[in-house]
């Protein structure tokens, strides 16, 4: 028992002397023997390691905590974009229209808008003679107004026309020669048209609502006058509302401001009376003649209004 009692002593005492022994040698820096040994001391481990020719004991670093990841912040949601508002067809307030084109008191009657009166002046007609589709269209009635005045042809430049917005000219020649068509276009579109009659303006011009654009009759139409006598009941003059680009032709009355459709209705012309549905007139249509573009027949009475009817 005492022999065994005493090496279990020398065993455990070999233990601690070697344990004490590399605490004392075991550094960081100093020579080691084996590559890849590895001691514990005082709870931090050492590893022996080479660099060159020289083999030493160095500290194995302790691995940091793994941080703890910071949460990812939700995506604040992506605002809906607005959409982008269509281009209207023209921008213009309603009433957009705001001088009147000629006195009222200078008419003595009117074509009615979509009448039977001279010849087919329509969205129809204007796709027809450009070899386009007809489909949806108006066709076959004048969607413009004739306004017969109070004096003969001659003499000339007696009544005038005008601008009744702000806009630019453009001048085109009358095919029959009787004098000059003045367009005053406006930005959005929309054209303003004056038929038969001397430019007061130029080809170009910008112009304000209530600028003077045209004179009546022309000078260009003695030949016409005096084939027709040149009498109150032949002196004419036509104006147009038509916006190109959509191929919209709309009365002028449903675009003047109040105070110049009133100052039409003291004169008679009421804006509800001189216009004729697109259903009224579908359900009677105009007949034209065998030029395809003139109406045929003498228009009916109920076509005009009168003044002071």
């Amino acid at each position: 028992m005492r022999k065994s009692y005493t090496g279990l002593v020398i065993a455990v005492l070999l233990a601690t002397s070697s344990t004490y022994a590399d605490a004392a040698t075991i550094k960081n820096g100093t020579p080691c023997s084996q590559v890849g040994a590895k001691k514990v001391i005082s709870g931090k481990t050492f590893k022996c390691i080479k660099s060159g020719k020289k083999k030493f004991w160095s500290p194995t670093p302790t691995a940091s905590p793994t941080p703890t990841a910071s949460p990812t912040p939700t995506a604040s949601p992506t605002p809906t974009a607005s959409p982008t508002p269509t281009p209207t067809e023209s921008a213009d307030p309603a009433n957009f229209l705001t001088a009147s084109p000629i006195d009222p008191k200078a008419i003595i009657r009117i074509s009615k808008f979509r009448s039977c009166v001279g010849h087919d002046y329509s969205p129809g007609f204007s796709a027809k003679i450009q070899n386009k589709s007809v489909e949806g269209l108006e066709l076959a009635r004048s969607m413009k107004h004739y306004l017969f005045l109070k004096v003969p042809f001659i003499p000339s430049g007696s009544v005038q026309g005008f601008a009744p917005f702000d806009g630019t000219i453009r001048i085109q020649t009358e095919q029959s020669g009787n004098g000059a068509q003045v367009f005053v276009m406006n930005d959005s579109g929309w054209s303003f048209v004056f038929f038969h009659g001397d430019p007061l303006v130029q080809n170009g011009d910008r112009v304000k609502a209530g600028t003077p654009v045209i004179s009546w009759w022309s000078k260009n139409q003695s030949t016409f006058t005096a084939s027709t006598g040149g009498t109150l009941e032949n002196s004419s003059v036509d104006i147009a509302l038509i916006n190109f680009v959509a191929n919209k032709f709309e009365s002028p009355f449903l675009h003047f401001t109040p105070e110049i459709l009133s100052q039409w209705k003291s004169s008679g012309f009421d804006k509800d009376s001189l216009i004729i549905s697109k259903t009224a007139r579908d359900s009677s249509p105009c007949l034209v003649g065998a030029d395809g573009e003139r109406f045929s027949g003498q228009a009916s009475a109920d076509q005009y209004v009168v003044a002071g009817s």
